[in-house]
């Protein structure tokens, strides 16, 4: 179970970007590179980010179809920050003018 922290952390970043200006996959670009979110994010806060669960991020690892991650060992996953944001804004879509 992610941590209320954390998604108090996430929240307070979002609103952050949001005010200087940034949106869509600009504002997922500059929560990558933001030094204040931690680098490594275990599943529970990956997917408080990507809006999904423990079990379902699982699920996207065993297809291939989810978010880049690394096995740190035999059951301990981590996602990197920035392939994790990365991978929010390559898979954002505008809407048209």
């Amino acid at each position: 179970m992610p941590s209320d922290n954390f998604s108090q952390l996430i929240a307070e970043r979002y609103q952050f970007w949001t005010d200087q200006g940034k949106s869509g996959a600009q504002l997922f670009d500059a929560m990558g590179a933001d030094p204040v979110l931690p680098f490594m994010l275990g599943p529970e806060d990956a997917a408080v980010v990507v809006g999904s669960t423990p079990s379902g991020l699982k699920q996207q690892r065993a297809r291939r179809t989810g978010p880049p991650y690394i096995r740190l060992s035999g059951k301990l996953i981590g996602y990197p920050r920035p392939d994790l944001f990365r991978h929010l804004a390559q898979r954002y879509v505008g809407r048209a003018a």
